[in-house]
C-alpha cells in the first residue's frame, strides 16, 4: 500500500496512514445528520476515488462535521459490485457510494442504467483534469512526438488507463486519438482497475501510454518517477510544468468529476447530507486541499447534480457510440 498512497499530496501521506479507518470528530447542524458516514469505495486502494473518499473524510474531520468516516474498498465488476452494496442499504444516509464519471460510464456499458433510480445523488465535490503520462525514459518526451508515434504506426503503442471499459480515462484516449485524425479502432487500449494497479504497468513497460486523473499521481510526477506531456484541461495547471491539448492545436478539453450519491433515502435525510457537504465545501481546509491535489472546485448538489448525471448519462452515450469499446 506504501507506494499507492505517495501518490497522494506528499503532507497528507502520514494523515492517510494515520486515519485507517475512524475519524474522530463531532457532529453539528441540526441534528438530522449522520454521526458518522462510510464511503464505500469501487475501486482498490491508491486510485483517484480512493484518493477522494479519504481525503473527504479527512475534511469532515477537520470541520467536525461528523463524528466517525470510515472507508470501504468494494471493487470488481466494473464498479458494479460497489453500487449494488450501496443500494441494498434503502434508508441508511450513512452510507454513500464514491461515485464519478467512470460510475455513470461503467452504468452505460453495461446497459443497468436503471440502477441509477435506486440511488439518491447528493453532491458533486469536484473535477478533475486528464493527464497524458509516459515513463521517465520514453522514447516520446512531447505530445506532438508521441502523436507522430501514433499516426506512423498505431498498434505500436500500448494506451492504458486506470478505468473500466468506457471509463473517464478510456475516453480522454479516445478524444485525444481522433484529434490526432486516428481510426480508434485500430488502438490497443489496456483497462484497469485503479490507479495504482495503471501506474505499475506504465513503469514496468506493459504499456507505453497512460492517460490518467492527476491528482492520483502528482508525487510521481513531481519525483520525475514519470513524465507528463500534457493535461486535458482548458489551462495549464500551477506548479506543474504541463500544456494543454489545445496548446498543441488538439481540440480536446476534458474533465472527469467525483460526487457522492446515497441509497434510496427521504428527502430529510438528503437535504442533510447536501447540507453536510455544502459546509465542507465551504471550509478553508477543504478548498487548500482541493488547490494542492489540483482539483477544481466545482461543487454542485442535490437536484442540480441529479440533473448532471442525467445529462451526463446522454453524453456518455453519444462518445460511446463514436468509440465503442473494444479492449484487451
Amino acid at each position: 500500500m506504501g507506494r499507492r498512497l505517495r501518490s497522494l499530496p506528499g503532507q497528507l501521506v502520514i494523515m492517510m496512514v494515520a486515519l485507517t479507518t475512524l475519524i474522530a470528530g463531532c457532529a453539528v447542524g441540526g441534528g438530522t445528520e449522520p454521526s458518522s458516514l462510510r464511503f464505500v469505495v469501487p475501486t482498490p486502494p491508491g486510485g483517484g476515488f480512493d484518493q477522494t473518499a479519504r481525503l473527504t473524510a479527512i475534511g469532515l474531520e477537520q470541520e467536525k462535521l461528523a463524528e466517525q468516516a470510515s472507508v470501504i474498498n468494494i471493487p470488481g465488476d466494473g464498479g458494479l459490485a460497489a453500487i449494488h452494496r450501496v443500494r441494498l442499504a434503502e434508508g441508511d444516509a450513512s452510507m454513500l457510494l464514491q461515485a464519478g464519471l467512470a460510475t455513470i460510464s461503467n452504468i452505460v456499458v453495461a446497459g443497468q442504467e436503471d440502477l441509477l433510480e435506486k440511488l439518491t445523488p447528493i453532491a458533486q465535490l469536484v473535477e478533475e483534469p486528464g493527464a497524458i503520462l509516459v515513463r521517465r525514459d520514453s522514447d516520446y518526451q512531447t505530445i506532438d512526438e508521441l502523436a507522430g508515434a501514433l499516426r506512423d504506426n498505431p498498434e505500436a503503442l500500448d494506451i492504458g488507463g486506470g478505468s473500466q471499459p468506457g471509463g473517464p480515462d478510456y475516453l480522454a484516449a479516445m478524444l485525444f486519438l481522433d484529434a490526432i485524425g486516428m481510426d480508434t479502432a485500430h488502438v490497443k487500449y489496456r483497462a484497469y482497475e485503479g490507479g495504482g494497479d495503471m501506474l505499475g504497468a506504465l513503469v514496468s513497460g506493459e504499456v507505453d501510454v497512460a492517460f490518467t486523473g492527476v491528482a492520483e499521481h502528482l508525487y510521481e510526477i513531481r519525483a520525475g518517477e514519470v513524465h507528463i506531456l500534457a493535461v486535458t484541461g482548458a489551462e495549464r495547471l500551477p506548479g506543474l510544468d504541463a500544456s494543454t491539448l489545445r496548446e498543441h492545436g488538439y481540440d480536446v478539453e476534458f474533465h472527469n468529476w467525483r460526487g457522492l450519491m446515497a441509497p434510496r433515502i427521504s428527502e430529510t435525510q438528503r437535504a442533510a447530507l447536501v447540507d453536510m457537504f455544502s459546509a465542507l465545501n465551504g471550509a478553508d481546509y477543504w478548498n487548500a486541499l482541493v488547490s494542492e491535489t489540483m482539483w477544481t472546485g466545482d461543487f454542485i448538489a442535490g437536484a442540480e447534480f441529479e440533473e448532471r448525471i442525467a445529462a451526463e448519462i446522454v453524453r456518455i452515450q453519444e462518445l460511446l457510440a463514436r468509440f465503442p469499446v473494444t479492449v484487451e
